[in-house]
């Protein structure tokens, strides 16, 4: 081999270590185009020969990525050695900064390899490059970062493809205005739903010979229209292909892949409800209504306003472009708030770990607000701040309830930042990423202008409604002089929450002793119950129950009174199955009286 052969083998296995070559993938058939976009594809190629750089720019699954993948398709078809292009390297800031311990490494790997790419006629691709902004910055030189290195890099012959969004791009030329004015931007819209279901169409043939599967013919019209409505964060045609690749994965073996499959897979992926996934099933108001009743206590007009918005969610005539629900829970605490989102978490998204919280006490100043929310400023001061806690959290789980705890405590940077979600449905972070909260319900809470409610000699149940609405319009008067008007105004609904009079606390001293006999393994396994007579009743919603906590120590005054006795109980006397516990009053305590056989 000559030396001049080994130089540049040489080389190309140091591109090739930056990333992967497009063009020898599509040669080996390793890559293809699930589909084209050809009036792209032909512009990409002639700007390239005329020596231009190109910025993609389109929101995530509008098919940048297949568009380069398409360009080096066809430079693998062509055998013109005169052709000013020959390869495609793609690579992204991850790649870029592997082995580098010091930017002094950072900034020799890049003038290598684009020197490198230079001279064998490679274009680089760089995907999503809008997260370099603020990569291996410092404090001192917070503009000093990857993309800045790569902008004193160029050559000039060098050929380079980068792709972002629209956001990213807003936030390339504010912090690095250099580097953005060396490409030409070409904007890559979505596909509709109907481009998207005739691109699907063209291709059916060519997966199911691929899969050795048959796709039923109404399958990929649902599918679009399920992606749709259902994963709004990402855009059409890319969350289409990945939907269905993901449901041929999880049905290989099969003959045959049908519609039910599909919802299937929403069902496991989203954890809604049928009736929400299937158009056609309806559901009764009512019974969500007495599902919700049958944990939360007292609040009929929050129920209301809770299902109604499921309701809303199901028939599709909420905003796509908003959460898809936005509550100010306004009451006094221990009186159901944080029960209610947990609840609503669980019915809609089909676990309690879908709802996210969040106590404000805990994001104080401007450092809380960036460790919350990120920070969505390009400015140089701010680039090096990471995720924030919730959009890391709503990334991981689309669909699910945020649930941020003594709103009132909040930052005036956090409800800024609480602006862009009620109004727009997302966050723009600093490096131009994205996170959608149109899949999410978001609650806020507070206590504010409760002392209204406990200013009465009486209790607000015993107030005439004239004196209930009267204290309900302090209360609004109150949300305003902390919140402002404008603030109030983007929040879907504000729900007042009533203080909780004593035959509610009852209620809720009953349920409890249920949940334990449902919930706590000691009891469960062994088929033991627990039984309060009246008084004992009586007496536990007066001590668990205050003004200030409402009945959020009822859990440990039951635990107190009632669990402790059958704990030691049990210690003593494992072998005790199939009995209840039976309390009552002696001298003024509950005690555990006797143990009673379980009549079946």
């Amino acid at each position: 081999m000559s030396e001049e052969a080994e130089e540049r083998l040489k080389k190309t296995s140091e591109i090739e270590a930056a990333g992967f070559l497009l063009d020898k993938l599509a040669k080996e058939k390793k890559i293809a185009p699930i589909y084209e976009r050809k009036e792209f594809v032909r512009y990409c190629i002639n700007s390239l020969v005329k020596g231009n750089n190109l910025m993609l720019v389109g929101a995530h699954g509008v098919g940048k990525n297949a568009i380069v993948e398409s360009i080096a398709i066809y430079l693998s078809s062509i055998s013109d050695q005169d052709f000013p292009i020959k390869h495609i390297l793609e690579t992204n800031s991850s790649k870029l900064l592997e082995g580098c311990l010091y930017v002094g490494n950072l900034e020799n790997k890049l003038q290598q390899l684009i020197k490198n790419c230079d001279i064998e006629k490679t274009v680089i691709f760089i995907d999503n490059i809008h997260f370099g902004i603020g990569v291996w910055a410092s404090t001192a030189s917070p503009q000093n970062d990857m993309i800045n290195i790569i902008n004193n890099s160029f050559l000039p012959g060098t050929r380079m493809i980068c792709s972002t969004t629209p956001e990213g791009l807003k936030m390339i030329e504010g912090v690095h205005p250099e580097f953005a004015n060396k490409f030409i931007k070409i904007e890559v819209p979505p596909t509709t739903k109907e481009e998207t279901i005739e691109i699907l169409k063209s291709i059916k043939l060519e997966i199911q010979n691929t899969y050795n599967i048959i796709i039923e013919d109404n399958m990929l019209k649902e599918l679009v229209q399920l992606t749709d409505r259902f994963y709004r964060s990402r855009e059409f045609p890319g969350k289409a292909f990945e939907m269905l690749s993901r449901i041929i994965n999880e049905n290989l073996g099969k003959e045959r892949i049908t519609i039910e499959d599909l919802y299937k897979h929403v069902l496991r992926d989203t954890g809604l409800p049928n009736f929400i996934i299937h158009k056609s099933e309806s559901i009764d108001e009512e019974k969500i209504k007495n599902y919700f009743n049958s944990f939360i206590f007292g609040q009929e007009e929050a129920v209301h306003e809770i299902v109604l918005n499921i309701l809303k969610f199901k028939t599709r005539l909420n905003r796509p472009d908003k959460p898809v629900g936005s509550f100010l829970f306004v009451g006094p605490s221990g009186v159901g708030k944080t029960e209610l989102a947990k609840v609503l978490a669980k019915f809609l998204f089909g676990s309690e770990d879908k709802l996210h919280m969040y106590p404000m006490s805990q994001y104080n100043g401007t450092d809380g607000f960036k460790k919350l929310l990120g920070s969505p400023s390009p400015e140089p001061r701010d680039l090096l701040y990471g995720t924030g806690k919730v959009l890391k959290d709503v990334r991981s789980s689309l669909f699910s309830v945020i649930l941020f705890d003594e709103i009132d405590q909040a930052s005036k940077d956090v409800l800024n930042g609480l602006y862009q979600i009620l109004d727009e449905g997302k966050i723009v972070e600093n490096n131009g990423d994205i996170t959608s909260f149109v899949s999410t319900i978001i609650i806020m809470s507070t206590n504010i202008g409760m002392e209204e409610f406990f200013s009465k000699s009486i209790g607000f149940d015993s107030q005439p409604e004239s004196k209930k609405l009267s204290i309900r319009n302090k209360v609004r008067a109150k949300l305003e002089s902390v919140f402002g008007e404008p603030f109030l105004n983007r929040v879907g609904k504000i729900i007042i929450f009533n203080p909780l009079d004593k035959n509610i606390v009852k209620k809720i001293v009953l349920k409890i002793v249920e949940d334990f006999t449902k919930k706590l393994p000691g009891l469960v396994e062994r088929n033991l119950r627990i039984e309060l007579e009246n008084n004992v009743v009586d007496f536990l919603s007066d001590v668990g129950y205050s003004e200030k906590y409402g009945a959020r120590n009822m859990y440990r005054v039951i635990d107190e009174y009632c669990l402790n006795e059958i704990t030691t109980f049990l210690a003593s006397n494992p072998q005790t199955n199939n009995k209840i516990f039976h309390f009552k009053m002696i001298e003024g305590i509950p005690h555990l009286a006797d143990l009673r056989n379980i009549q079946d």
